[in-house]
């Protein structure tokens, strides 16, 4: 990194950089991964030799030192939106708050669309910059992996409201919310799960509107994809029309629907657009549920447990922290179940979120304390697990790999033989709570 010095066109670059190198260097050494901070600093030096301002940033505030290299040596994913953008310095630089309003998110990022900036590459640096700044804080610690997804959600949900508001749309489409989406529990990179709905017959504007704001989340700019989007939780899936009306969606889940599209149902939400259609939605969605809930087959979801472990995991390659034996999918199986086989002994149990369902299947008696104080604890083990393995770009979990040693170092074991230990123990006893609880 000392070399960088030289690579700085004036005199003044060259002498700010000098300043404040020993306190870059001495972060780096004590970080937690000093290899990943010196690789991604001299990186970021090579930048910075070219907008030599940003380096008065960290003259005036040496705090932003820690946080760089906090991010440097703990996120490649983030490191890499810092590099492409140097002024995000300035949002690191400024009172980070840990929690936002959607109505403030959604206020934040009308402010940024302006006539030189266009909405696709407006909701890009938007999504951006809320990243890093709660990639910050969580890895800074100041968030915990509960109010971090929260808040994720919040951002895209901001992203696709204020997206729809931008086509002008007054029709009664609804665009609702699945999967880890609906539930309020997106993570770094996560895919949004869609479906269009109206409350009338179905017009090529309803169609033409939902086509835009996928390309708008969809397309590519110099920042890269906004976010992916599937819509295949739709009726019919990938062969069925992009939006259906209401009578459509009662008449397929009434006549066709496979038992897995349930569990997917229970974790749908409005997000944006018509609110009376969205609210006609979630009477359709209880209304399903309570009737056909209950008579999921055991068999089926135990085939498709082990068909999503043999035929979709990772596990050849590592520990498979979403879809390997006792993981977090499996995890998720069993609280859905539960949720859907005792809807119509006990109200309030169709909630979208996972801790919810954990707490509203606890108050009514389903199941016990000790029982709801493992799922609570377990989820959240491996949702952070998951969260840091996203930051680092690692699709899973290999034993003495330099991401087994920073996992087990966030999550506070001694070491990482310690944590695989606790790891193991805790997929046994998912794969034990299924069996059990189904």
């Amino acid at each position: 990194m000392r070399d960088s010095t030289l690579s700085f066109q004036t005199l003044r670059g060259r002498r700010l950089l000098s300043e404040i190198l020993p306190a870059f260097i001495h972060e780096a050494l004590t970080s937690e991964d000093p290899d990943a901070a010196f690789t991604n600093l001299d990186s970021f030096a090579g930048i910075l030799s070219s907008e030599e301002s940003y380096l008065d940033l960290f003259v005036q505030n040496e705090s932003l030192i820690q946080m760089l290299v906090c991010v440097f040596s703990q996120s490649e994913y983030l490191a890499k939106n810092i590099m492409k953008r140097p002024e995000y310095l300035e949002l690191l630089g400024h009172e980070m708050f840990p929690k936002k309003t959607l109505l403030s998110l959604r206020k934040e990022l009308k402010g940024i669309i302006s006539p030189g900036l266009s909405v696709a590459e407006s909701i890009r640096i938007f999504k951006q910059m809320e990243e890093i700044r709660l990639g910050f804080l969580f890895l800074d610690k100041k968030i915990d992996v509960r109010r971090l997804i929260k808040e994720l959600s919040k951002v895209a949900e901001a992203v696709v409201s204020v997206c729809l508001g931008e086509l002008a749309t007054k029709d009664g489409l609804a665009v609702i919310g699945f999967g880890k989406f609906g539930g309020r529990e997106l993570t770094f990179n996560s895919d949004l799960d869609l479906i269009f709905v109206c409350d009338t017959d179905v017009t090529e504007n309803h169609i033409k509107t939902a086509e835009k704001l996928i390309r708008l989340l969809l397309s590519y700019t110099q920042d890269g994809m906004a976010y992916s989007v599937d819509t295949r939780l739709r009726p019919e899936g990938s062969k069925g029309p992009l939006v259906a009306n209401m009578r459509a969606f009662e008449q397929y889940y009434a006549q066709s629907a496979h038992f897995w599209e349930f569990q997917a149902l229970l974790k749908a939400r409005p997000i944006a657009g018509n609110r009376e259609t969205g609210c006609v939605f979630m009477e359709m969605k209880n209304s399903v549920l309570t009737e056909k809930g209950g008579g999921i087959s055991v068999q089926d979801i135990k085939a498709m447990r082990d068909r999503i472990v043999v035929e979709l995991s990772k596990e050849a390659e590592g520990y498979d922290i979403k879809l390997g034996p006792g993981g977090l999918e499996e995890l998720e199986f069993t609280l859905q179940y539960s949720q859907l086989f005792n809807a119509r002994l006990h109200n309030g149990l169709l909630v979208q979120g996972t801790l919810d369902g954990i707490k509203k299947l606890t108050t009514s008696g389903v199941i016990d304390k000790e029982t709801a104080d493992f799922m609570r604890d377990t989820y959240l083990f491996y949702r952070t697990v998951e969260t840091i393995l996203k930051l680092i770009n690692e699709p899973v979990l290999r034993e003495n790999s330099k991401a087994a040693l920073l996992v087990s170092r966030f999550m506070g074991f001694n070491n990482s033989d310690e944590f695989v230990r606790n790891l193991r123990e805790r997929r046994l006893k998912v794969k034990e709570l299924f069996e059990k609880l189904l």
